[in-house]
């Protein structure tokens, strides 16, 4: 005997197992959605550090300082900025002479009179001469020198 299938109720169990969603892809989905996003926010921030972080490729290269000679004249400081540190470039008596520019009284950047032949400093009065040398004020210690060699006309701070 055929029997023909019976139909069945709305609500049954066969028809909720049919129409259930997988649940297993689902939370499959909705793990590699949220691993996605983790890492996504883990890059935006993790890339601005690590780029900071590296050094310049041309580090070397910027670490010297090179001023021609025949850009000085008698009695003249050119400043100059060299990582992070102020010079001056002092040429008197034709003689090319390296300083750091702070004050070794507080570390204000003394400023070159080229009538009276005196670095000033404007913080406290300290003056120095153009040997780097104290010549009246709170200071005891000359302005630091700073190194330097004559390469192919110029003056080079490394």
């Amino acid at each position: 005997m055929n029997r023909a299938p019976q139909p069945t109720q709305p609500g049954a169990p066969e028809e909720a197992a049919a129409t259930a969603p997988d649940d297993a892809g689902r939370r499959c989905f909705l793990h590699a959605c949220m691993g996605g996003m983790s890492l996504v926010s883990a890059g935006t921030v993790a890339y601005p550090i690590v780029s900071f972080m590296r050094l310049p490729s041309t580090l070397a290269e910027s670490q010297v300082l090179r001023i021609p000679l025949a850009s000085l004249s008698e009695d003249q400081a050119l400043y100059h900025d060299h990582m992070g540190q102020s010079l001056v470039v002092l040429y008197t008596n034709k003689t090319p002479k390296v300083f750091d520019a702070a004050c070794t009284h507080l570390g204000c950047i003394v400023a070159w009179d080229g009538v009276q032949r005196t670095f000033r400093c404007p913080c406290h009065g300290a003056i120095f001469d153009d040997e780097g040398k104290p010549v009246s004020g709170p200071v005891s210690r000359p302005l630091v020198r700073v190194g330097f060699e004559i390469a192919n006309n110029e003056i080079v701070v490394s």
